[in-house]
């Protein structure tokens, strides 16, 4: 709380002084500290990346792994039974059309590449 005064009492004055010693090893030292620390950061979030990037393709990896596995369990539950019930003439029947359509499908796989 401040009280009636019939004195004018001038504030301080303040300074801005900044004294002008140069230290080059000094600055030289900050500049280096500030790259590292930059480059260290632009490698973290590269890691980041790379790693989401992994879990993203091992993801589209599982499905297409699961998609294959079914496929070749439901070749082979059908070579089986014709082969149960036709004999090799059943398994070639079987056989011959999807080695067939693997040959085509690596082939056509190659070309896009």
């Amino acid at each position: 709380m401040r009280f009636f005064s019939f004195f004018h009492l001038p504030r301080h004055r303040e300074f801005n002084f900044q004294p002008r010693y140069y230290d080059p090893i000094k600055e030289e030292i900050e500049e280096r500290v500030k790259m590292i620390k930059k480059e260290q950061n632009s490698e973290q979030q590269g890691r980041n990346s790379m790693i989401s990037a992994a879990f993203r393709r091992r993801q589209n990896q599982n499905k297409t792994t699961s998609i294959n596995q079914f496929l070749i369990l439901a070749i082979l539950v059908t070579t089986a039974l014709f082969y149960w019930y036709w004999g090799n003439q059943g398994v070639l029947f079987i056989l011959v059309p999807a080695i067939g359509y693997w040959i085509l499908r690596k082939i056509r796989g190659a070309a896009k590449k």
